[in-house]
């Protein structure tokens, strides 16, 4: 994450922010943004070093789609996407310390497809 400001300084509120609020919640759903990126990792790790279970959501879904539809119209197929999607997450979780990592597609421009049911089903679940 790039902020403006002393680096140090912006080390300890990020510290701050995670002690004072992390320990209030007894699970998170990390938004992924197209991309799993470094913050991303940081904040999975600082959750799972508390040893409470979280989740990722990637989003924006319906654009990759969209986008491999425009460049590659004569093979597109949308289950096959998908499936490239989660398995290149999945592998870069792995990678990263995260295995078994519990992953939700979803896009809020078309709420009724891909996991946003069962991501609505885990939030009830938890609840």
């Amino acid at each position: 994450m790039k902020l403006a400001g002393d680096p140090l300084t912006i080390y300890l509120l990020f510290f701050i922010i995670i002690n004072l609020f992390i320990y209030r919640y007894d699970y998170f759903f990390i938004v992924l943004r197209m991309r799993l990126t470094e913050d991303d990792l940081w904040l999975a790790n600082q959750i799972k070093a508390i040893k409470k279970r979280f989740f990722f959501v990637r989003t924006k879904l319906d654009q990759d789609l969209h986008c491999n539809l425009l460049n590659y119209p004569d093979t597109y197929d949308e289950k096959k996407v998908m499936a490239e999607i989660y398995d290149d997450l999945e592998k870069q979780l792995f990678s990263n310390g995260f295995p078994n990592s519990e992953i939700f597609l979803i896009s809020n421009k078309y709420q009724g497809k891909y996991d946003f049911a069962k991501l609505c089903q885990k939030i009830s679940h938890l609840l």
